[in-house]
């Protein structure tokens, strides 16, 4: 079962969201906790169109930091179809 961790910042519909992910099977978790948030295996920041409001309300619960390394390794672990993992990395430093 997939586990997800939906990141709750104050704004957007999270109970939806939340509920979207558990109807189609998965192990859904709701949290603002910075630490929950760096430690997931699959990362849902909900949108709301507003991005100046949204990255505020991440400042100030701490969750700008969290979300860019998970972003980050992430990244580091795609690798695009047809390339091989050295060659993609040795053109692609910043996701070594």
């Amino acid at each position: 079962m997939l586990e997800v961790t939906i990141v709750n910042y104050g704004v957007g519909n999270l109970m939806s969201v939340l509920k979207a992910f558990e109807f189609i099977g998965c192990k859904a978790t709701l949290t603002d906790d910075p630490e929950a948030v760096a430690k997931a295996n699959c990362l849902v920041l909900p949108g709301v169109g507003a991005y100046g409001a949204g990255m505020k309300k991440l400042g100030e619960r701490c969750l700008v930091e969290p979300i860019s390394h998970m972003h980050w390794k992430c990244l580091r672990n795609t690798v695009p179809p047809g390339k091989e993992r050295a060659s993609w990395t040795e053109h692609n430093p910043q996701f070594r």
